[in-house]
């Protein structure tokens, strides 16, 4: 399901190519951010999260203000406003699940596409095969198994990895400017659920393919959690998403 939304992203990729990585990652981020939080607000009925916050409002207020209230007053205060806080929360439920979907979905993509990046030519990749005596052939990569399925190859700077198995069968042909770090044969759940990785058909020979690419960073100080597409990613989720509350007054 979350997976659905790949295509659209890709479309902006591509003139997006002309620009840094971290622009179009900022760009996509604020849009998308803006996006769910106008779906929160158009599945969650705003009027009663507004009255239950004013009546939330009052009662704490009134918890405040009346301290030598009797205690059985005190309960049914309290009480009442755990009861409103649980409507709210019930109300909010199906806004917050609208808005997480394309949020969610941009994030999964993102981790595809940008979190690491393909070694430039004549620089050794690693590479894991499961399963680990599946017999492969890396076309024009100097390839090298070095352990039970564990692979080195060199990158070629082609652009392009073609993988099959001994008696040529395909088992994966990819642009490396655009290989995920994980290609796997996808339980059907996941796949409806959605997920980073790159699916291989079910009658693939091999189960998984997993590149030790390094990670992709994009600020030029901070240890390298803070150098990563997670920050470029999150800082403007969090402004977006706060600007788009206060300019829709989302309650």
């Amino acid at each position: 399901m979350l997976n659905l939304l790949f295509p659209v992203f890709e479309l902006v990729r591509i003139p997006g190519s002309l620009l840094p990585a971290w622009v179009v990652i900022v760009v996509l981020t604020s849009a998308v951010s803006w996006l769910s939080v106008w779906l929160y607000k158009l599945a969650s009925p705003q009027d009663r999260l507004a009255d239950i916050k004013n009546r939330s409002k009052e009662l704490t207020a009134s918890l405040l203000k009346d301290s030598d209230a009797e205690f059985d007053q005190v309960a049914a205060m309290a009480k009442a406003n755990v009861v409103l806080s649980l409507k709210r929360l019930g109300y909010t439920l199906p806004g917050f699940v609208a808005a997480l979907v394309p949020l969610l979905s941009l994030y999964l993509w993102c981790e595809r596409v940008y979190a690491v990046e393909w070694p430039g030519a004549g620089e050794t990749v690693e590479m894991g095969i499961a399963p680990g005596d599946a017999e492969i052939a890396v076309t024009g990569a100097n390839a090298r198994r070095t352990d039970e399925g564990a692979w080195t190859f060199v990158a070629d700077g082609s652009g392009e990895l073609t993988i099959t198995t001994d008696d040529g069968t395909p088992v994966l042909s990819a642009k490396t400017s655009r290989i995920a770090p994980v290609y796997a044969k996808i339980p059907a759940t996941i796949r409806l659920l959605g997920h980073s990785e790159r699916p291989l058909p079910d009658d693939n020979p091999v189960d998984r393919i997993e590149f030790g690419l390094p990670e992709r960073e994009y600020l030029p100080f901070g240890p390298s959690w803070l150098r990563s597409w997670m920050i470029v990613f999150l800082l403007p989720a969090v402004a977006a998403s706060l600007a788009a509350r206060k300019v829709m007054k989302v309650v």
